[in-house]
């Protein structure tokens, strides 16, 4: 191969490799692609087997992909696709493999698509093939540029491994991505604050519930991604734990990790801080490993989300609700209609009204009730 050919392949194969680690990058590595072998334009398309149905399209120099007629109306008539999805994995592709001139000249997906768009010839490699899916990078040449000749066939053996491994970093880091989301929106639904923590500390990421405590900054905060105490006591429990977490990680196998409580600026009651290790070594978020996870929970924060859900799914009025939870943490009615300045007929009143709502005849039976139903989700307003 000549060295200005060559430096063509290498900044291609660069281009690619990118692509795997940015898929927003993908148009131009198939840009630089098709400027290396000769092509018009090029497409990177993933289709459903064995229906071919689209999953995925990618292009350079086409129109985007709902603007095409191909995927609406002659992906069942292209010759290329069936062909493409009967091949394994790796398999260089073009046409004269398949069909003839005059089988082309005849054929209605180069005569009633390609033809109108310019195109005739393709050229191009399986990129997967696994039985369910199957994805193909195709460059196209037009009528006037014939078919693709031995040299450019070889370059095109050279660049498809690269293409399909920079693929297969896309898919990767797509599945990540969505793990992590998805674990993200879960994490968002509960009612404590947890947050992601790596080795030094540094909060990788955080729900919604915790950063509402760290907005409150009533005792915890969070700056410069760092979890910030107001106790120095409770700042110096956090640093112990995360040395235990540490060597834990070490592979020390009797290291105890204590629960522990941050007082509030305000006098309510202290949150309640643990912190456990990350087990699973695929929870990656941004640069760094989570080793830590911190669970923060808010007393008041979940005796007003519980409040919420029993207004919102039995049907109880506020006073009903806050009988309720009460009754749930373990309090008297006698000593609930103190703390709330009512009076002991009142609070048996919305006792009744809680006890006809639930389906509860005795009170025994709706303490059980109640204990039985678990409310650790939060709820958006």
């Amino acid at each position: 191969m000549r060295p200005a050919n060559k430096d063509k392949l290498l900044e291609t194969i660069e281009a690619v490799h990118a692509a795997g680690l940015d898929e927003a990058l993908w148009p131009e590595a198939l840009g630089g692609a098709t400027r290396l072998l000769g092509a018009n334009c090029a497409t990177l398309e993933t289709l459903a087997l064995p229906n071919l149905e689209h999953l995925e399209f990618r292009g350079f120099d086409i129109p985007p992909a709902d603007q095409l007629l191909y995927l609406r109306e002659y992906v069942p008539l292209s010759p290329r696709t069936r062909f493409a999805a009967n091949q394994r994995s790796g398999a260089l592709i073009w046409d004269h493999q398949m069909m003839t001139e005059a089988a082309m000249d005849h054929d209605p997906f180069y005569q009633g698509f390609l033809r109108k768009v310019d195109l005739r010839y393709f050229y191009g490699g399986v990129v997967k093939q696994d039985g369910h899916e199957m994805t193909a990078v195709t460059f196209h040449r037009a009528r006037q540029q014939g078919h693709a000749d031995r040299h450019e066939i070889e370059l095109m053996g050279r660049l498809l491994p690269h293409i399909r491994q920079a693929f297969s970093v896309t898919q990767r880091l797509r599945e990540q991505r969505n793990k992590v989301n998805a674990l993200q929106a879960a994490l968002d639904w509960l009612a404590d604050g947890v947050a992601l923590l790596a080795a030094d500390g540094t909060v990788l990421y955080a729900n919604a519930a915790l950063e509402e405590i760290a907005r409150r900054n009533d005792g915890i905060a969070i700056a410069r991604r760092v979890i910030r105490l107001t106790s120095p006591a409770a700042a110096s429990n956090l640093a112990t734990a995360l040395g235990a977490v540490a060597r834990l990680k070490g592979g020390e196998p009797t290291v105890a990790i204590q629960d522990f409580s941050v007082a509030r600026r305000s006098p309510v009651p202290p949150y309640f801080l643990s912190v456990r290790p990350v087990t699973h070594g695929d929870l990656r978020f941004s640069r760094s490993m989570a080793v830590a996870l911190l669970f923060v929970h808010d007393p008041l924060q979940r005796q007003r989300r519980a409040s919420e859900i029993f207004r919102e799914a039995l049907g109880l009025t506020e006073a009903e609700a806050n009988l309720a939870q009460a009754l749930q943490d373990g309090m008297g009615v006698a000593d609930y209609a103190r703390s709330r300045g009512l009076s002991v007929n009142t609070a048996y009143t919305h006792l009744r009204r809680v006890k006809e709502k639930t389906g509860c005849k005795h009170m025994a039976e709706l303490i059980r009730w109640l204990n039985d139903l678990h409310l650790p989700l939060r709820r958006d307003k």
